[in-house]
């Protein structure tokens, strides 16, 4: 049900919160452009160093899948600002000893324990939209977003300055900014004011361990409404099309035109560059005239062309063009995010985020496997142009398969939600 009132978010703890993603998102960002590198040190050979790193990527996205409902339904319990604290810190003391670590076996454990950690995004979202109006939560969603990107983008530029200094260095940075990001959490963050049994404690462990088993299955659990689950159906397919394109992009683009990492990089930061437009400046002034269903549906369509267009080009200049006409196709994830949380009370936000956490750490899990799957055929055989088709054509059959799920979504539904209010 959509709460009648919800407290207003002030833009001071707004700036913090966006601030909060931002630093999370520059760790993830150094983390992901450098740990590929340190466990291919650790490897024998270049086909061990594939696995290892598959395997380690995929480990870290399934320990965030099944963790972040508990995550979640834990900040519903005891604050945001609490728990939000607790991850950062237990992340940081993670990261920081992983730059210690010389054995495949020991990053393993390592990512998976910080994979059950690292669920900022899912608390801070909770916070954004239990706290915002209901008008306001697509476009304060979107600033989150957009602190992610911009985040994501300073992360691996600034692996790139500091590298020379050896890869232990960047993890450690990775870990200080987090710790960092805990102490302005502590001290610029209040605690919520929200009756109810919102910070009621636990009375045992038993309480504790009821709620963790009650929350592993909060994937299976947000499937329960039959008409809901087309819309969670379009949430997964849209995440695991998105990470997916990330997984293949410089591996196929260096087969296709060789490129080399810098090249690839700049390409990326043209998209970080879009990223940031299009989340901050297009939503307030979108929804003034459309409703949340329809700049889904722009946003879907723009992800589905565009991503076949990659998949077709003969010239990098136009890989350019596509990504900076893409700017509507950057919207899908918080739009989404934004139908799903406005039909919850702000009481049970942290529980409702953390299942969608979890439904969109299949992106990270899967896309690495899918991404391996459908550029192998063109990998063993380049000079068939028709096999570079396939894997940005299986990118753009995925962000389809999400269009028609939300347009099914509509058809089956028998009540007006939020998101179908027309105007903002």
């Amino acid at each position: 049900m959509i709460e009648a009132k919800r407290a207003k978010l002030t833009k001071g703890r707004l700036f913090i919160l966006c601030f909060t993603a931002f630093v999370e998102y520059c760790c993830i960002g150094i983390l992901l452009t450098v740990i590929p590198f340190y466990i291919a040190k650790t490897a024998p050979s270049l086909n061990a160093a594939v696995l290892s790193i598959g395997l380690v990527q995929s480990s870290f996205g399934i320990s965030q899948v099944a963790t972040a409902s508990f995550v979640g339904a834990l900040s519903d319990r005891f604050g945001r600002r609490n728990t939000l604290m607790t991850t950062l810190i237990s992340t940081s003391i993670l990261v920081y000893l992983l730059s210690f670590t010389h054995q495949l076996y020991w990053i393993l454990i390592l990512r998976l324990l910080t994979g059950t950690c690292q669920h900022s995004l899912v608390i801070v979202t909770a916070y954004v939209s239990s706290l915002s109006e209901t008008k306001d939560i697509p476009a304060n969603l979107s600033k989150i977003s957009a602190s992610n990107g911009i985040g994501f983008i300073a992360g691996a530029s600034l692996v790139g300055l500091i590298s020379h200094h050896g890869l232990a260095a960047c993890i450690q940075i990775a870990a200080a900014l987090t710790l960092i990001n805990s102490i302005v959490v502590f001290l610029r963050l209040p605690i919520e004011k929200v009756q109810g049994e919102y910070h009621t404690s636990f009375s045992n462990s038993a309480d504790i361990l009821s709620l963790f088993t009650s929350k592993l299955k909060g994937i299976k659990d947000i499937f329960k409404l039959d008409r809901q689950k087309l819309l969670y159906y379009s949430f997964v397919l849209q995440s695991v099309a998105g990470f997916t394109s990330f997984s293949i992009w410089a591996i196929y683009f260096k087969i296709k035109f060789s490129w080399t990492a810098q090249q690839a990089g700049a390409s990326l930061f043209v998209f970080g560059v879009t990223l940031l437009i299009s989340q901050i400046f297009l939503p307030p002034i979108l929804l003034r005239k459309i409703s949340i269903y329809q700049l889904t549906l722009l946003s879907l369509t723009s992800s589905a062309i565009i991503s076949f267009l990659f998949g077709v080009a003969s010239d990098p200049v136009y890989i350019y063009f596509l990504i900076i006409i893409n700017i509507f196709g950057c919207l899908s994830d918080s739009m989404i995010r934004s139908m799903i949380c406005s039909q919850f009370s702000a009481e049970i936000q942290g529980a409702v985020m953390g299942k969608i956490g979890s439904l969109y750490a299949l992106g990270p899990c899967l896309a690495p496997l899918i991404g391996s799957a459908i550029t192998l055929p063109y990998s063993t055989s380049t000079n068939d142009s028709t096999l570079s088709l396939i894997p940005f054509a299986g990118i753009s059959l995925m962000y389809a398969l999400a269009l028609v799920a939300i347009i099914s979504y509509k058809k089956n539904s028998q009540t007006k939600l939020a998101f179908m209010m027309g105007k903002n």
